[in-house]
């Protein structure tokens, strides 16, 4: 049973990253929320990747063993498990069309079935008509019904994907009550949306909805529940709230490692999002720690060439880069750059984090121009994935500014300031980490351009902002206190 399970996570890995790249090949929005992980410092961790190899697991497992019972007795079925073990999935769907002639009416979990064996071969749009079809089939069976909403979610048609789960939801309160495993998985699918629907509170709300149903059904250390713990770990992240974040994501490590043991994608998940959260609190060798885990875990599940391990090899660089560490973060995002510009192509928003963040690496050696022109390729691709008012782009106009300074350009520095905090504000509002980060950026330019009592009001919103959020001891709090004081001093 272990060798057939490892073979199931191999497989269903494989699958999640063709998807993946098929959809980013169609432009849609899935790739942004399962790669959001590959983040330029905005969010951590693979949460979408993460639910998408859990949900094709359990899709080639019910293949798997309904071919495994049918194959006893058909002969076509014997056929169609040889084509399976092959990942022959185009043979997979004519058996199951041929099964459905032969009944000769539509049989809803025949129905299914078929679209299951769709998403295996990355036919999205067949597999959401044939679950669909099997919904409208029986009415009864949510299960039809969190399969489209899944789908949807997918591919980041949201409005559709919260009606079916809310649907959903809704009509499993009214047969099961509130204690229920299948309303704990309801609130959780709600929570998923919301969060890559860029509404972390609701998801939060979900998430905990979730969590407080689910460990009295499953117990504290359950699976489940380390699913839950780890979407509402990255949803407390993208409001800011990293001391909650981590809490919750050492929760949810902690029951995979138990669970799974160290070798597992989603102990591997785990460990690079605690990682994340633990930088954003300035505690940089856990966060080495943490991604060093999930890189030498990583290359075994996954292998030394796949793009999982450029996230985690990009994170680690970000960890190292904030350690000082700048030699070795050089490499490690020239890393991340060789494997995603072979599994994506030179135009991906992926390659355009590895550009970033291998520019920050040059920034930091003090090799300004060779920075600069690794932003530029950054924003170009940027601004052609997403526009001009996305947070990604207003990271690296901010990282362009900073190389600008460096080189003494300081009215293009503040240009590029400005336009990354218009987005910012746009996105996440005042009280953010974020925008405090343009604010302190601003008042350093009016700083060094002689105006000090401006400077000091931009410093002191910055500072407001990272005790608020972050606590009076994070380094991005002292420092900017530490330029408050300088400055008064001058002053007086």
């Amino acid at each position: 049973m272990k060798l057939r399970s490892s073979r199931q996570d191999r497989r269903a890995v494989n699958i999640a990253e063709r998807l993946v790249i098929s959809l980013d090949e169609r432009n849609t929005k899935l790739s942004r929320n399962l790669r959001d992980s590959r983040r330029l410092h905005s969010h951590p961790g693979f949460l979408g990747m993460e639910t998408l190899i859990t949900e094709l697991k359990k899709k080639i497992e019910k293949l798997e063993a309904e071919l495994d019972e049918k194959s006893k007795y058909n002969k076509e079925a014997s056929i169609a498990k040889i084509a399976f073990e092959n990942e022959d999935y185009a043979r997979i769907i004519e058996y199951f069309k041929s099964q459905m002639d032969l009944e000769g009416h539509q049989v809803s979990e025949t129905v299914a079935l078929l679209g299951d064996a769709f998403l295996l071969n990355l036919s999205l749009k067949s597999a959401i008509e044939s679950y669909s079809d099997a919904y409208l089939l029986d009415p009864e069976n949510m299960d039809f019904l969190d399969s489209v909403g899944w789908l949807y979610a997918v591919s980041g048609r949201y409005t559709k994907a919260k009606g079916c789960y809310s649907k959903s939801l809704k009509h499993g309160v009214k047969r099961l009550g509130w204690n229920s495993p299948d309303i704990v998985i309801g609130c959780k699918n709600l929570g998923l949306v919301f969060q890559w629907s860029d509404e972390p509170k609701k998801a939060i709300e979900h998430y905990k909805k979730a969590l407080s149903i689910g460990v009295t059904i499953f117990g504290k250390e359950h699976p489940e529940i380390g699913l839950v713990l780890n979407g509402l770990g990255e949803a407390c992240y993208s409001e800011g709230e990293f001391k909650k974040a981590i809490e919750y994501l050492k929760e949810a490590l902690a029951i995979f490692e138990k669970a799974y043991g160290l070798n597992h994608h989603e102990t591997i998940i785990a460990s690079n999002n605690l990682g994340e959260a633990w930088n954003s609190l300035g505690e940089h060798g856990k966060a080495i720690g943490c991604f060093n885990r999930a890189l030498s875990a990583g290359k075994k599940v996954f292998g030394s060439k796949h793009s999982i391990i450029g996230v985690i090899w990009n994170n680690l660089g970000s960890s190292q880069q904030m350690s000082a560490d700048f030699a070795r973060a050089r490499k490690s995002h020239e890393k991340a750059l060789s494997i995603d510009l072979e599994a994506f192509g030179p135009e991906h928003p992926e390659v355009a984090a590895d550009f970033n963040n291998l520019g920050e690496a040059w920034r930091s050696l003090k090799k300004f121009q060779k920075a600069t022109d690794c932003y530029e390729k950054a924003l170009n691709i940027l601004l052609n994935t997403y526009g001009p008012n996305h947070p990604r782009v207003a990271i690296v106009w901010n990282n362009i500014g900073l190389a600008k300074q460096s080189l003494g350009e300081l009215d293009k520095a503040m240009d590029c300031y400005q336009k990354a905090l218009s987005i910012d504000l746009e996105t996440y509002g005042q009280q953010h980490p974020e925008t405090a980060t343009r604010w302190n950026n601003i008042a350093g330019i009016l700083e060094l351009m002689g105006r000090s009592d401006k400077a000091v009001k931009f410093y002191k919103k910055a500072y407001e902002v990272f005790c608020d959020r972050l606590g009076e001891d994070h380094p991005r709090s002292r420092i900017v206190k530490g330029n408050i004081e300088a400055l008064s001093k001058l002053s007086n």
